[in-house]
């Protein structure tokens, strides 16, 4: 298919997608940083290369991106989760926050963020669900 084809067929995001996308992104940099995360650990959290992280967190998401973008907003939501949950079961701030670089026996002795890294979004998963399990039984 010729590139003025394929121009063709792509559609915009929507207000209400731009919108998702944009707030997303401001949540998930908020949250990056009161976890001391570098640029190289938010971009493996999102699932893309550091120069598309800072072109997003610009406001440069391109059409052909939207799809992406759905995927990269379930990982943010995991993201907002493993922050709420710790919130929840560290009362000390500094603490909750300094969790995920701290190493776990749960995660075979390495820490929270080196599995998010490793695992991409299984690994978001996996210290989403231990945590939300943790939760449970303070409930």
């Amino acid at each position: 298919m010729k590139d003025s084809e394929t121009q063709g067929e792509e559609q915009s995001l929507s207000p209400d997608d731009e919108r998702l996308i944009k707030t997303g992104l401001k949540v998930f940099k908020n949250i990056a940083t009161k976890w001391s995360m570098t640029l190289e650990q938010q971009s493996a959290l999102l699932g893309c290369d550091d120069e598309t992280l800072n072109r997003w967190m610009h406001g440069n998401v391109t059409p052909t991106e939207q799809e992406l973008m759905k995927l990269v907003l379930t990982r943010i939501s995991h993201v907002f989760g493993i922050y709420r949950s710790l919130h929840l079961l560290i009362e000390n701030e500094e603490l909750a926050d300094s969790w995920l670089h701290k190493s776990n026996l749960e995660f075979d002795g390495q820490s929270a963020t080196s599995l998010i890294v490793r695992d991409g979004l299984n690994g978001l998963e996996r210290v989403h669900e231990y945590l939300q399990k943790l939760c449970e039984h303070l409930a």
